[in-house]
């Protein structure tokens, strides 16, 4: 009797971690990036700002792995990102044509309103912390 109380407590055990740990995978975290539209970003070019702008669109798997990365990223770096949702956005000719925005997920470094660093596949933190670190010493 004692053995299967063991054995009953165990497999509970087992259980809850692995139903705690399959919640932490499949959770989606919430962006801490600003969501803007295409018009701002303009302006800024305009304007001469740096910016870090990251693109993407719903139901982007890519873009769905990047957004804890781009969490840590903010979190660690204390920067901001914008982004913009090439699919709502109705500055389609400016995402396409003037930035080249061909595919998700995509993050441009801007820097006195010109493109100095880009990142156009799925990426790691690493990738864009060196690309980051680039961009900075562009200043």
């Amino acid at each position: 009797m004692k053995k299967i109380t063991i054995a009953i407590i165990a497999i509970i055990a087992v259980a809850l971690i692995g139903a705690y740990s399959w919640k932490k995978l499949t959770s989606v975290q919430a962006p801490l990036y600003q969501t803007v539209k295409a018009k701002k970003l303009q302006s800024d070019i305009k304007n001469k700002k740096n910016e870090i702008v990251y693109f993407y669109q719903k139901g982007c798997e890519g873009c769905e792995h990047s957004t804890p990365i781009l969490n840590r990223f903010i979190r660690n770096k204390h920067v901001t990102i914008q982004a913009i949702d090439i699919n709502a956005d109705p500055s389609k000719d400016f995402i396409l044509g003037t930035l080249g925005i061909s595919s998700t997920p995509t993050v441009l470094f801007i820097r006195k309103g010109k493109i100095t660093q880009r990142i156009n596949q799925i990426f790691g933190y690493e990738d864009l912390t060196t690309k980051y670190n680039k961009f900075r010493g562009d200043f």
